[in-house]
């Protein structure tokens, strides 16, 4: 007879076991909110280009250190760490550290007075933001039967692109609310982008304050540590399947934080469009293509792994290819109006693909192991996509054309290939997914 887990007690006193009560969708709704502040803390610096780089003399390889390649790299070594914690221990204070962890460490990117304190500030940034999606992934796996793990996943992956989005909007606003210096008590003189840092860490003890609310579900799997023997085994038996989808996401997401980094600048750069201006009608559009995208991928992949599994990643290849076409004819349009209105179907079909990568690792992981699977995943994600896809843009102006205004002609060469790579991924997953399965047999492959 296999034991039941003994989860601690929270909020009241008692464990929530998958969700009972309508507390499985209160709990995602507040990991949403939580994954939309996150990625506000970390896009928010890409409205911030031209005044970072102004202020502290930067290239664009440089600046691309601080939106991508410094925060990834300590969230990557901290992943598999966070990962084993998260299997073991509370996830949902877990997960109120992180979140403190990276708000203050945001709104220290406000007071830093040099560009290695602004460099440590984001890396602190990423050690916060290390716990989110293991931590979460493994709640949602436990709160969420089988057949809705891919619309409570997608659902979940939406709030990247919210947040991504609510970043450029909300941070046009307030740039054009905010003076352009105020002296701010105990900390001094600081200018309008520095005060924006400041003011995001306010919304950030507001969410760890709503998840210490959050009841944690049961865990579905018996109460034991993963320890490395038991990773050490597991792995390899399944690595053939891992392995692509991991690189399909990964690559995909290189996309994703390179078109977030840069298209900003771009449109600063190539039509002349000021950051107070571009950042409205750029981010609702990563919104809304980034949410329509996750949902369709969430409802389309649940149907369709009904009776396939393997179908969403098809589905993946099949979004990555259709978003490149839509992403070269964007980035060479004529004017800042067609290029927007192009960039949507790039976004839905790109973000389409994407929102299949969580309900695919879910399948194949049992519950004791996520934390660490997604963990692995997010390292992957984080140090090749985040810490190398706005880093391959500027490689690419600085040291290939030499050329700062040709950052459109680098975002398509970049987004391109990491696409096509990552639709070779998927299909290449495909018949190792299809021979685990009929190995495994049924709708998870908890074994």
């Amino acid at each position: 007879m296999t034991p039941r887990v003994a989860t601690e007690p929270l909020a009241g006193g008692r464990a929530d076991p998958a969700g009972r009560g309508g507390a499985g969708p209160l709990m995602l709704a507040v990991l949403v909110a939580a994954y939309v502040l996150s990625f506000v803390d970390r896009s928010i610096i890409n409205l911030l280009v031209v005044p970072i780089k102004q202020e502290f003399a930067l290239s664009d390889v440089r600046m691309s250190f601080l939106q991508g390649l410094s925060f990834a790299l300590l969230l990557s070594l901290s992943a598999i760490p966070i990962g084993r914690l998260v299997d073991t221990v509370q996830r949902t204070r877990l997960l109120v550290l992180g979140v403190l962890v990276w708000s203050v460490a945001t709104a220290a990117c406000g007071i830093a007075t040099s560009y290695w304190q602004l460099l440590g500030c984001r890396i602190f940034v990423g050690i916060g933001e290390a716990v989110l999606l293991p931590a979460a992934y493994s709640l949602i796996g436990d709160a969420f039967p089988a057949r809705r793990q891919g619309i409570a996943s997608g659902l979940f992956t939406l709030g990247a692109y919210v947040g991504s989005g609510a970043a450029l909007v909300t941070g046009a606003v307030a740039l054009r609310l905010l003076p352009a210096a105020a002296d701010v008590p105990v900390i001094g003189l600081r200018h309008g982008w520095q005060l924006l840092f400041l003011a995001l860490l306010f919304p950030g003890v507001f969410i760890a304050a709503l998840l210490k609310l959050v009841a944690e579900p049961v865990r579905r799997s018996p109460q034991r540590s993963t320890t490395l023997n038991d990773a050490l085994r597991w792995f390899p038996s399944r690595l053939i399947v891992l392995a692509p989808v991991w690189l399909t996401m990964t690559f995909a997401g290189l996309s994703v934080y390179a078109l977030l980094a840069w298209a900003p600048t771009f449109f600063q750069r190539h039509f002349g469009v000021p950051a107070t201006q571009i950042g409205y009608p750029l981010g609702m559009i990563v919104m809304g293509a980034g949410i329509a995208g996750t949902i369709t991928a969430g409802l389309v992949g649940d149907r369709v792994a009904r009776d396939h599994a393997s179908q969403r990643l098809l589905l993946f290849a099949a979004g990555t290819l259709l978003a490149i076409p839509c992403f070269i004819a964007a980035l060479s349009a004529a004017g800042p109006s067609r290029a927007l209105a192009l960039l949507a179907p790039a976004i839905f079909f790109l973000t389409m693909g994407i929102g299949c990568g969580p309900a695919l690792v879910q399948q194949i992981t049992p519950p004791h192991m996520r934390g660490l699977v997604h963990a692995v995943a997010g390292l992957m994600i984080s140090g090749i996509g985040l810490g190398f896809g706005p880093t391959a843009v500027a490689l690419l102006t600085d040291h290939v054309f030499q050329d700062e205004s040709r950052v459109g002609v680098a975002l398509s060469i970049t987004l391109t290939v990491a696409c096509l790579t990552a639709s070779a991924c998927a299909l290449l997953a495909v018949r190792p997914y299809e021979r685990l399965r009929e190995r495994q047999g049924g709708d998870y492959f908890l074994v």
